[in-house]
């Protein structure tokens, strides 16, 4: 029912703005209803709500008299025969409304695109902002970003950072062969964050044959004070894991190796 009361009222709307400005308010009517409804079946609605007006009014013109004479002196000037006419008149209509709700439409979502990256650049913002000690001690404009802003939410910072914690094999080891690094408490408030997810405490290594270099074959465990750049805090709820790139190790204590 509702959706019947709206093209009724889209109907009524082109059907008085036609009235008043001619055909040039279809485009227009059709533009705004395709931003405003933002649906994908918004052109569809622009569509069925112009031919309705528009074959409303040819009905009031030919209860009216008119609309024959019209319709023979136009169909001489073009060719066209009289009584096709009309038929050609509600296709103009169509193709002008469904054309301009795409339009409206393409542009209200490419809006909304742009604004949802904006906020979340400002939310990206405000996260490294918290951030007791950022990374590079205030990270500069140009090295802090949102990526991807579909899907994984990440900042990316680019500064270095000195860390203490425990380096250890890759939760999918031995089927995933690399080193990964759980964060102690005292480092990880340094590191910027995601503002819609939780800190992780853990990350893995960009450069894993140089983390293999510095830290031991993949495998290997031990407690590490490292410095790393680069850092890519993703959104918590992505299942994506934090990374970084190994820069050097300052000490290393290591406790054995899982086979």
């Amino acid at each position: 029912m509702r959706y019947v009361v709206r093209l009724l009222m889209l109907a009524l709307a082109v059907a008085l703005a036609t009235w008043v400005l001619g055909w040039i308010a279809v485009p227009l009517v059709a533009v705004a209803w395709g931003a405003l409804a933002g649906r994908e079946d918004g052109p569809v609605e622009a569509t069925i709500g112009t031919l309705t007006a528009w074959m409303a009014l040819l009905a009031a013109a030919a209860f009216a008299g008119g609309a024959g004479t019209v319709a023979r002196t136009l169909g001489g000037v073009v060719g066209i025969p009289a009584l096709v006419l009309p038929a050609v008149t509600l296709i103009f209509g169509a193709a002008m409304a469904w054309s301009a709700a795409v339009v409206g439409r393409e542009l209200a979502r490419a809006a909304g695109r742009g604004g949802r990256a904006a906020a979340l650049a400002v939310a990206a913002a405000g996260s490294m902002a918290a951030c007791d000690r950022p990374i590079g001690g205030g990270v500069p404009a140009d090295t802090a970003f949102v990526t991807d802003t579909a899907t994984v939410e990440r900042v990316v910072a680019g500064g270095e950072v000195t860390l203490t914690g425990r380096y250890h094999p890759h939760p999918g080891y031995p089927d995933v062969r690399a080193t990964c690094f759980s964060i102690d408490e005292a480092s990880a408030h340094q590191l910027p964050r995601v503002a819609t997810g939780e800190r992780r405490v853990s990350l893995c290594f960009e450069n894993a044959e140089e983390a293999a270099r510095s830290l031991g074959p993949p495998g290997t465990s031990g407690d590490a004070t490292i410095v790393v750049d680069r850092y890519a805090a993703e959104r918590a709820d992505t299942g994506a894991v934090d990374a970084a790139r190994l820069v050097r190790v300052l000490s290393r204590a290591p406790e054995g190796s899982i086979p």
